[in-house]
């Protein structure tokens, strides 16, 4: 049954912009299209896919033609009226034959049965991690390109920081000159100066980093550069935890796929109980040769009904039994170690988005705060009522306010984003969608 699930709500430019941008999307769809890894993993479900058709094709019929064509180094004829008017050959000199076999296994124990399902679920298996795979990666890409934008808002907001200091340093040395302020405050505006340079220069250092991650991401030359969109998408998350915690349970590829080594283990074990049983299997052969001798016909058939049974000499079957057993069991325990590490991690996701929340709450607070404090310092100091220091902490405390809204606000996008990942909802949307399940 489809059910509509209202989740989020999206507010994102376009995938590509008119100023030649690319979106994060585009991003998205370059990783998928470049990543090895994950052509790799879709080989791999080409070959479960063949795998499966091979198990399968175990349950029909099994044709084989045969021509066989033979030359001796002598004819053997008994003279004509040995045996009658006629000679009777009964070695000719050369001849040809014609056969086809058919052989059907009527019943194996369940042997062929299980190996099919078995190969059937290991191709559903190998569709899901691709699915979980290709998730992973919408994620990495989605963290590596907004931490770009990240960087890039603080080199922009150091660098503008660093012209307001370059001018402020301009104004103080002439009013150094003239006596206004003292060697003091000069000093301090220009080291001030230099910290703001560290901060680029680390800042950008970051920054060139994050795009040859990103170009990794989706495939492209470590030296290519990146102009992204910088707008962060406003989202919300609208689910209560426990309904998370379920979603995931239900929806996740990576658990829905683990499931389902619980179901190959119980075909497993119905597999070895099958070698305490025998086998029968059904022949028919038909054969015709384009000559006939004393001792053959030129053309005969035959039906035959294989019956074997294998004596469980040295117990190998029990212990085959015992075996898959013991793997059913492993596989229980690993299943239930997996769900409570899901649930766990999504657990985490929610409340490490519920607190970015908090802290985009605080970080917007303290913008406004210490701007307001920053344009009251500096009339003071116009006026001459505060120092150049006051002027310098107050500066520096609007910027790291500055720094930290755009930190705050990509650091909950991608905790939003980890969420979504986590409970297994598809990474792909566009601008004011519903996910539609």
């Amino acid at each position: 049954m489809i059910k509509r699930l209202i989740l989020i709500i999206i507010f994102v430019v376009g995938i590509v912009n008119a100023d030649g941008s690319i979106s994060c999307l585009d991003a998205i769809q370059l990783a998928l299209n470049n990543n090895h890894q994950l052509s790799e993993n879709k080989a791999k479900v080409q070959e479960s896919y063949w795998n499966r058709w091979e198990a399968r094709a175990n349950h029909l019929p099994t044709v084989k033609f045969g021509y066989t064509k033979m030359r001796n180094d002598e004819e053997n004829i008994i003279p004509a009226g040995v045996f009658g008017p006629q000679p009777v050959i009964i070695q000719p000199l050369e001849t040809g034959s014609q056969s086809i076999d058919v052989s059907l296994p009527l019943f194996t124990g369940g042997a062929i049965l299980s190996g099919s399902m078995i190969a059937g679920t290991n191709y559903e298996m190998s569709k899901l991690n691709l699915l979980e795979q290709k998730e992973f990666i919408k994620f990495k890409t989605i963290e590596a390109y907004y931490n770009v934008v990240k960087l890039k808002g603080i080199v922009d907001i150091t660098n503008a920081t660093k012209t307001l200091i370059d001018e402020n340093i301009r104004m103080t040395n002439k009013m150094y000159d003239i006596g206004m302020v003292e060697l003091s405050d000069k000093l301090k505006a220009e080291v001030s100066s230099m910290e703001i340079e560290q901060q680029i220069i680390s800042a950008q250092q970051g920054l060139e980093l994050s795009k040859a991650n990103l170009n990794i991401l989706i495939g492209q030359s470590l030296t290519n550069d990146i102009v992204l969109d910088n707008q962060i998408p406003d989202v919300k998350f609208t689910k209560s935890e426990n309904e998370a915690i379920n979603y995931a349970k239900e929806n996740r590829a990576n658990y829905q796929s683990i499931m389902m080594t619980e179901t190959m283990a119980k075909w497993g074990v119905r597999a070895s109980r099958g070698g305490y049983m025998p086998s029968v299997a059904g022949v028919f052969s038909w054969q015709k040769s384009d000559a006939e001798s004393m001792l053959s016909k030129s053309e005969y058939w035959r039906a035959i009904l294989s019956f074997s049974y294998e004596l469980p000499t040295g117990l190998s079957n029990v212990a085959k039994v015992q075996e898959a057993k013991a793997k059913l069991k492993q596989t229980k325990e690993i299943i239930k170690q997996v769900e409570t590490g899901i649930e766990m991690e999504v657990k985490a996701n929610y409340l490490n988005y519920k607190l970015s929340n908090k802290k985009l709450s605080i970080a917007e607070k303290q913008v406004t705060a210490s701007l307001e404090s920053f344009d009251a310092t500096n009339a003071s100091y116009k006026n001459g009522n505060s120092t150049q220091i006051e002027l310098i902490d107050a500066r520096n405390s609007y910027k790291n306010a500055q720094i930290n809204l755009i930190a705050t606000k990509i650091d909950r996008y991608i905790s939003y984003n980890k969420l979504l990942q986590s409970c297994g909802y598809d990474l792909d949307f566009e601008s004011s969608d519903e996910i539609i399940n």
